[in-house]
């Protein structure tokens, strides 16, 4: 086991330490011998639609089935096992028939899948070797990247005190700069508005102009219509009136034509 005094604060020791560990001392021992390839049993369950179970019990199903299985130092989600591919998805089918997914359309590949009877029936209960002796002893074989992980100086260290009130500063100085920006343009679009608002006023003005002036016109129309109407309704009157001497005159005209007729 490497042992160094004050590496232990960078990531990158750590991540080191634990290739160097699981390599030469754990995954060397743990990994099946003879298994060059490994399954990726997320995938496989992406392709069937379904949510993958957890390590624990998929090592479960595979030694309860009787085979072996191990984990591998290039995936972390890796498996490999010595059981047929046939087993695997015979597992695969076992875990959707406990966990039921939505019926794939027919004629499809999980529709496919899905369809062949299960020849091995996978147990998923807890089994004696499903937890592998690197997770036991919390060895970090798949350390990620720190958040302060980046190239020049900043590369696998801690930032420093002064690094990280420097940080704050240019933060807050980015804030401040976004919420000025934020407020010219509002500003801008309130001056904007405003002066679509002027203009438009300008040109109802004249609009609402011409509108008076029509009403005026109209009530003047009216006006001479009505006064029209009263002259036109006097002179009727005028001549009812004058009518009874006119009709007097015409039968006395009549009557001495009539007389010298007779004569």
């Amino acid at each position: 086991m490497l042992k160094t005094p004050g590496l232990d604060q960078y990531m990158q020791y750590l991540q080191l330490k634990g290739i160097l560990t699981s390599v030469f001392l754990t995954c060397v021992l743990e990994e099946l011998p003879g298994v060059p390839l490994h399954y990726n049993v997320h995938e496989m369950c992406r392709t069937v639609r379904c949510t993958p179970p957890r390590a624990e019990q998929l090592r479960s199903a595979f030694i309860n089935a009787g085979y072996r299985v191990s984990g591998s130092h290039a995936n972390p989600l890796a498996l490999k096992t010595d059981a047929p591919p046939k087993v695997v998805w015979d597992i695969i089918r076992s875990w959707v028939k406990l966990h039921p997914v939505k019926t794939p359309e027919p004629g499809s590949y999980p529709a496919a899948i899905l369809s062949k009877p299960i020849e091995t029936e996978g147990d998923f209960r807890k089994a004696a070797g499903a937890v592998p002796e690197s997770v036991k002893q919390g060895v970090k074989r798949f350390v990620q990247n720190p958040a302060y992980w980046g190239p020049k100086a900043r590369h696998g260290k801690p930032l420093k005190p002064e690094q990280q009130k420097q940080q704050q500063i240019q933060a807050e100085q980015r804030r401040a700069r976004q919420e000025q920006q934020q407020q010219q343009q509002e500003d801008k679009a309130g001056s904007s508005a405003a002066a679509a608002e002027v203009d438009g006023d300008a040109q109802q003005a004249p609009q609402a102009a011409g509108a008076a002036a029509n009403g005026m016109d109209i009530d003047q129309q009216q006006e001479e219509e009505t006064e029209g109407q009263e002259a036109a309704a006097a002179a009727a009157d005028a001549g009812e009136e004058s009518s009874p001497p006119l009709k007097k005159a015409r039968q006395d005209e009549l009557t001495i034509a009539a007389a010298a007729a007779t004569q």
